[in-house]
């Protein structure tokens, strides 16, 4: 049976609760210090997931990308909280049935809202950039998969007697970069010299220049987060945070004031009194991710009114 490398903090068990920001950082300060690297069989990890563990790849002392040693651990997790993140429904896409190593219940689970994560061991130990790569070729074409799992050192929290279903199957490294990983660059390759042509005619817009259409650029997002499906709300709003991230990396706006526009308009056209905590920290989480790539505002040479916005 394969041995697999994986990192377990058996100090720890469940998910912090509170949300005292003070106690919040010292709990997981706790838990992200107190990992221990193994080197063991697949049914130890599961073990440990089964108990109520956290569970990251390998790496040095603290849990955070700077101290990431090799990863050999891939998750997929699916939060729709329908029937689309069952197991049954999870076996039928696949790169799980034919890849996974097993799926197990996620933390927040329940038989009403199923959440549930797939969990896949690479044939070898993949180095941080390799990792980025492969996890986000492999989830960007599988879009009900949380995005935020291409972090090589995700936090993944067990669950004490949770449901599992083992498949037993090992990721082929060389497979999957054949399969998706050199596909996604060449597709992303296609893209960007679409981009250059399309944008051979535009000029780029200054931050100074651009406040109405800052204003546009919210409204455009919020608009694509309420119209969307139920259980794809939380995907979208990701992914316009995100989108709004990239603007603050260049100084359209200010990492607040795009939390709270999204927060206000949300608010506002959705009809509702406030976000949830979940809301609030996605919003956050996105443009935190956003702001790793800096976006541009565009408009036509020959146009001072009709301005080349794109909501992605």
């Amino acid at each position: 049976m394969q041995m697999i490398k994986f990192a377990v903090n058996k100090k720890f068990i469940g998910k912090p609760q509170t949300k005292a920001p003070a106690a919040i950082r010292a709990i997981y300060n706790h838990i992200n210090g107190n990992f221990t690297n193994e080197h063991a069989i697949i049914f130890k990890l599961i073990s440990a997931i089964s108990k109520g563990h956290p569970y990251t790849n390998c790496h040095n002392h603290y849990r955070k990308e700077e101290n990431y040693i090799t990863g050999q651990l891939f998750c997929m997790d699916f939060d729709t909280e329908d029937s689309r993140s069952s197991f049954d429904e999870l076996l039928k896409i696949d790169f799980i049935k034919n890849h996974a190593s097993f799926l197990h219940e996620s933390f927040s689970s329940t038989p009403e809202k199923p959440r549930s994560r797939a969990v896949f061991t690479l044939s070898k130990s993949l180095n941080f950039r390799s990792f980025s790569l492969m996890a986000r070729a492999v989830l960007d074409v599988h879009p009900l998969a949380d995005p935020s799992c291409k972090d090589p050192v995700r936090l993944y929290f067990g669950k004490k007697g949770c449901a599992v279903k083992y498949l037993g199957n090992i990721l082929n490294s060389t497979y999957v970069f054949d399969n998706f990983v050199r596909p996604w660059q060449a597709q992303l390759e296609k893209e960007k010299e679409r981009l250059t042509e399309a944008n051979r005619d535009k000029i780029t817009l200054s931050p100074s220049a651009a406040n109405g259409e800052v204003s546009r650029m919210v409204d455009a997002a919020v608009l694509k987060i309420l119209l969307s499906p139920s259980g794809q709300k939380w995907h979208m709003l990701l992914k316009q945070s995100r989108l709004l991230g990239g603007y603050v990396a260049s100084h359209y706006l200010t990492r607040n004031e795009a939390g709270v526009a999204l927060e206000d308009a949300i608010i506002e056209r959705g009809q509702i009194k406030f976000l949830s905590d979940i809301q609030k920290n996605t919003i956050y989480k996105g443009i935190g991710y956003g702001m790793t790539q800096p976006l541009e505002l565009i408009k036509e040479k020959s146009s001072f009114t009709d301005w080349g916005i794109e909501i992605g």
